[in-house]
């Protein structure tokens, strides 16, 4: 059986993908796992139609920190050829002796020169202009940065820092058996970004996208950008996986992976005829692809033949941090497991309930009963005033003022 070649449209028929593109994915009428990690959490399920494509004035934020994961995860688990194919490093001024970088730079070197005296408040842009002019053998860095843009063409372009940081990292992560079996895919060929949509009884549609899936384990990368002086990164990453609601996207990877098995058994599996540049060929994923429901069954003696492994990475800081992975694994049926299903099934109840209160067409508001500060009332219906505020001295007239006397 082959795969189906991937239809364009925008909303896909339930099942796998490979080599699906981003964009496409989150096109999807579906919820995922950070979706869901709003939603089962009545604190903060209204806030997630606010950072829903619903919200017309939804912007996506942060953008250098999501480059910098994408190209990490691009290197590590798409492997050199994928990440030189869809990034491009920018220069370092480093290695520019002499490098006219700020608006300073520039006036006082061509305050040395012949060139005409320019406004006090002239334009970064025609101060570059002149420096071309008047310093043709020094380098200048708003030039540069334009000239490697260029070439870039339709890549992403990475700082140097990035670049080397992304470059130690994965050299780490290599170094370590588990992590060495996640970035290479010892037996088979990559299996990245593995798409896997299905539909629920009540109609809510869910998706989930692989960062790299083996026979072993379902893989994913999370960075840790620090912790606090004392704690070690095993106790960071713990903290992660509560605060950030990482056990329910675990255990919404082994109910992927089970869509996945019964898609690929009734040939539902679509593949993209035109993969990102540098990418594994499709045709040799799907190869593999189709043997893991018979060679890493959910059932392998009473136990699934796989098991959940992040790979939690701190970023080096000056602050005296160096580049550390730490693999964490997460077994199927654990208490961990259990606790991320019940958040999942939680995720697409309030779902489910706002839907049908408010569409998806309006925001999504929360209101509370009334409270009141006064002491003594009911704890749930009480605003508390911290203790150690400071308070005032009494005053002679209080006593009139707070006693209600009918005149």
């Amino acid at each position: 059986m082959k795969p189906q070649t991937q239809p364009n449209e925008d909303q896909l028929p339930d099942g796998v993908y490979i080599a699906l593109p981003e964009t496409a994915y989150f096109r999807q009428k579906a919820l995922g796992s950070t979706d869901l990690a709003y939603l089962w959490d009545d604190d903060t399920a209204d806030g997630w139609w606010w950072r829903s494509p619903n919200n017309p004035h939804y912007r996506r934020r942060y953008k250098d920190a999501l480059d910098f994961g994408s190209a990490l995860h691009c290197l590590g688990l798409e492997g050199r050829g994928a990440y030189e194919a869809r990034y491009a490093v920018a220069p370092n001024p480093a290695d520019f002796p002499g490098l006219l970088e700020t608006v300073d730079d520039l006036k006082s070197a061509l305050g040395a020169t012949s060139a005409p005296p320019m406004p006090a408040r002239a334009r970064k842009a025609d101060l570059v202009e002149a420096a071309k002019a008047y310093l043709p053998g020094r380098p200048i860095w708003d030039d540069i940065v334009e000239k490697a843009k260029r070439k870039a063409g339709d890549r992403t372009v990475i700082s140097a820092e990035a670049a080397y940081q992304i470059e130690v990292m994965v050299a780490a992560g290599m170094r370590d058996p588990i992590m060495n079996a996640m970035f290479t895919a010892e037996g088979g060929v990559r299996l990245v970004e593995v798409s896997v949509f299905w539909t629920l009884p009540s109609g809510t549609r869910l998706r989930f996208r692989f960062d790299s899936l083996l026979p072993a384990a379902n893989c994913d990368l999370k960075s840790i950008e620090s912790w606090r002086t004392g704690e070690s990164l095993a106790d960071a990453a713990g903290k992660a996986i509560g605060a950030r609601s990482l056990d329910l996207q675990a255990a919404l990877s082994f109910t992927a992976r089970r869509q996945a098995y019964r898609a690929i058994e009734e040939g539902r599996v679509w593949m993209n005829p035109n993969p990102e540049p540098g990418a594994t060929d499709p045709l040799e994923q799907y190869h593999w692809l189709k043997r893991f429901p018979g060679e890493a069954p959910l059932d392998l003696d009473g136990k699934p033949g796989w098991r959940w492994l992040w790979a939690f990475f701190q970023k080096p800081t000056l602050d005296g941090r160096a580049p550390t992975i730490l693999p964490v694994w997460m077994e199927y049926g654990s208490l961990e497991h259990r606790d991320g299903y019940r958040k999942a099934a939680l995720g697409v109840a309030n779902y489910e309930a706002r839907v049908k209160r408010f569409g998806l067409d309006q925001p999504w508001s929360t209101s509370l009963p009334a409270h009141t500060i006064d002491a003594g009332a009911a704890p749930e219906l009480q605003v508390r005033i911290p203790s150690w505020t400071k308070q005032p001295a009494a005053v002679a007239d209080e006593e009139e003022e707070l006693t209600w006397k009918k005149r």
